[in-house]
């Protein structure tokens, strides 16, 4: 619940074993995490142990640097938090990150800061646009496929922003692709109908898409 007027840095140099806690905290300015070391894995026996860093329901007024030699052992939580500015996440580390009910004008990644194949928690995060990284449907689906389960939401969102930055072609594939992971948890009696959906019309977003399967 800490009010800082500027900004907070924990960078170059810095480190940290045991759980670095902002929780709710209000920064004016940046929050500035770039080179920074956070350490705190789980252990059976240590409570409050496996969040490394912990900033649910944070409001940085600026961006949020996580990049440039970050590294986490141990849950990045930013479950709530509110960045005016960027996300960025480039050349960082993550064991995993948790951006449930998230927000951030733009996100700025690779796929080296992309959390192994569990570890990624997306579900209602909200971002304006991809301002570095990864931009293509094809690479961006391949991030979402990271999540520790499937939920709808990641998928809109990532679909509107390809649209709104004109790729009209890679928000039809993450449509399709949405779809298509939805009817894979119906009942198995359901799957024929989903192959029938998906091989002729792309569950209804290839009607303006030539040779729909091929790669895009």
């Amino acid at each position: 619940g800490a009010k800082v007027a500027g900004s907070v840095h924990l960078r170059n140099g810095f480190g940290a074993e045991g759980q670095v806690r902002l929780f709710g905290t209000e920064i004016g300015g940046h929050l500035v995490c770039n080179g920074g070391k956070f350490q705190n894995p789980v252990k059976a026996d240590a409570v409050g142990s496996g969040i490394a860093l912990e900033a649910a329901t944070a409001k940085v007024t600026g961006h949020a640097f996580l990049g440039d030699g970050f590294a986490a052992e141990g849950m990045v939580r930013l479950y709530g938090a509110q960045i005016g500015g960027d996300l960025e996440c480039q050349l960082g580390t993550f064991e995993s990150l948790d951006l449930t009910n998230a927000s951030a004008g733009a996100i700025l990644d690779d796929e080296k800061s992309w959390p192994k194949s569990g570890k990624l928690f997306l579900d209602g995060f909200a971002y304006g646009h991809i301002a570095g990284g990864p931009v293509t449907a094809t690479e961006r689906l391949g991030w979402l496929a990271r999540q520790a389960s499937f939920t709808r939401h990641p998928y809109r969102q990532l679909a509107k922003v390809l649209r709104e930055a004109g790729d009209d072609r890679g928000w039809r594939r993450v449509c399709a692709e949405m779809e298509r992971k939805t009817w894979e948890g119906e009942s198995w009696i359901f799957r024929p109908a989903s192959l029938l959906l998906r091989g002729t019309i792309g569950y209804g977003y290839a009607s303006s898409m030539p040779h729909y399967g091929a790669p895009l």
